[in-house]
């Protein structure tokens, strides 16, 4: 029996159709933060030695955190835009660490300095990572400025 192109297509990230169907590049326009995060999670689950993505003003910030957290060992710039990022991955039975994302317009949590005071308190192996109006931060460097934000994703 035979199937179709399309129902062949349909088994996400085939590499012998030559595409990746788990993010479009139409996203890029929308949301390039989501962009960014979906390509790093995706990449390190399939523990890929690097992966290139377009990337805007804005979540090059996103991409400098991820390699002060350790979560990115370097990136180079490969175009006008577009980078190839090159992840960290744990070896010698250390966990990776995972990452919670809250970017769809549902799951808008804005944190007040309050609570952030209060978290930094109790999540010592965990990074808030929250979108302020100066620029995508932890929760602790928003301590330092003295902003609250928007949350954007928990790294633990």
């Amino acid at each position: 029996m035979e199937t179709s192109l399309i129902g062949k297509a349909l088994d996400f990230g085939s590499r012998e159709y030559g595409f990746e169907s788990h993010v479009s590049n139409i996203v890029v326009n929308i949301n390039s933060v989501a962009h960014l995060v979906n390509h790093f999670k995706f990449s390190t689950q399939k523990k890929s030695l690097y992966f290139d993505v377009r990337v805007s003003a804005r979540s090059l910030h996103l991409l400098k955190l991820f390699y002060d957290l350790n979560l990115v060992r370097r990136y180079t710039k490969i175009g006008v835009g577009s980078y190839r990022v090159y992840p960290t991955y744990t070896y010698y039975g250390g966990t990776p660490r995972r990452i919670d994302t809250y970017l769809r317009s549902s799951h808008y949590v804005t944190i007040p300095i309050d609570v952030l005071r209060v978290v930094n308190q109790h999540f010592l192996n965990s990074y808030l990572v929250l979108e302020t109006n100066k620029g995508i931060m932890t929760h602790q460097e928003a301590l330092k400025h003295k902003v609250s934000g928007r949350l954007i994703m928990r790294i633990h």
